[in-house]
């Protein structure tokens, strides 16, 4: 979906998180997913998906949508859901290591 290579992908548990979001603890930086983008800074949850939204091409329509119908409560409601839902949801990934994408 990222044919562009907006996004740089960068593992929580990486060193260089620390340097990212220094305003923020270990806990609080391993607790959400982050996008960090020049323009709007540390976004989580429903902003953050929308965001994503926005930087890949194939769904950039589907950002502007979200954002004119205001569905960022919306997406934190379902964000808090997949994260209650983490252990059970986790039998269906395959445990490795994930992508590691950061310039």
């Amino acid at each position: 979906m990222d044919i562009d290579d907006r996004l740089a992908y960068l593992p929580l548990a990486d060193p260089q998180v620390a340097r990212l979001l220094p305003e923020l603890s270990e806990e609080e930086r391993s607790s959400k997913w982050h996008l960090l983008t020049p323009e709007m800074g540390d976004m989580t949850q429903g902003a953050g998906l929308i965001g994503i939204a926005k930087e890949l091409k194939v769904l950039a329509w589907l950002g502007s949508l979200l954002t004119w119908a205001r569905a960022e409560r919306l997406l934190d409601w379902f964000d808090d859901l997949l994260d209650r839902a983490r252990s059970r949801l986790g039998k269906f990934v395959p445990d490795v290591e994930g992508p590691h994408r950061y310039p």
